[in-house]
């Protein structure tokens, strides 16, 4: 359901015409209620929580997928789509932190982010793949900084 979603997502984006959109607002708005019964408490919830799949089975988080990985280190790739476009076919800035975000507490899931600092030193184009990953530097468990980096384009 979250991969159907997102080509959702990704052609609503792409779309050019507002009384289509519109049209199709009903349908959603119908598809939601029709939802509304299977809503369950965030513990049981299974967004964020489905290790096999891109995104965890998150739709809002670009879909990163986990090649190599360990206590305290994760390398994958990530593809961003029209939906995550900021301009002149190259990622919004936002998406970014969002990326990370979703991947720092990967290695240690009971981590949670006190400081997010990005460096946007390349401009990451849409639609295509972009290796990524970290390490966790010597800390103190969930005290631990860590650093991460999408490396497309880099020499």
């Amino acid at each position: 359901m979250i991969e159907a979603l997102r080509l959702l997502r990704e052609r609503i984006a792409g779309a050019a015409s507002a009384h289509l959109l519109e049209e199709r607002t009903r349908t959603f708005k119908e598809r939601a209620g029709a939802l509304e019964p299977f809503t369950v408490q965030e513990r049981d919830r299974l967004a964020g929580r489905l290790p096999g799949r891109s995104g965890r089975g998150r739709a809002l988080t670009p879909a990163f997928h986990v090649d190599e990985h360990g206590p305290s280190h994760i390398r994958g790739r990530c593809t961003f789509s029209r939906h995550h476009l900021g301009g002149n076919w190259v990622v919004h800035g936002g998406v970014i932190p969002l990326t990370f975000e979703d991947v720092l507490g990967r290695p240690t899931p009971a981590a949670r982010t006190a400081h997010l600092r990005v460096d946007y030193r390349l401009l990451t184009p849409i639609g295509q793949e972009d290796p990524g990953g970290g390490r966790e530097r010597a800390g103190a468990g969930t005290q631990a900084p860590a650093d991460r980096a999408m490396d497309h384009g880099a020499p």
